[in-house]
């Protein structure tokens, strides 16, 4: 889409990769956005634009899945944290 860009003008791109407005006109706005690498985030838009509906973004980590990690494993800040707290059992 990029390439494309550089060559021709947004109204041209726009019309070509039919990012239109809801009225039906080109939207050259939000062409250079794409162009600049925007990512849009509503269902309508992405469905107008012909993307899934949906983003689908990976959860972050908890620190209490990290503390299930084997010991071997544990990035060294949490294995700190694991060691500072930790707890004696006494049968």
């Amino acid at each position: 889409m990029a390439n494309f860009a550089k060559k021709h003008s947004l109204r041209e791109t726009a019309q070509k990769f039919h990012v239109v407005n809801p009225s039906g006109a080109p939207s050259k706005g939000l062409a250079l956005q794409i162009i600049q690498g925007y990512e849009p985030r509503r269902a309508c838009t992405r469905t107008r634009l012909g993307l899934p509906a949906r983003i689908h973004l990976p959860r972050p980590v908890t620190i209490n899945q990290l503390m299930q990690l084997p010991i071997q494993d544990m990035p060294g800040p949490v294995l700190r944290l694991a060691l500072e707290f930790r707890k004696e059992m006494i049968p």
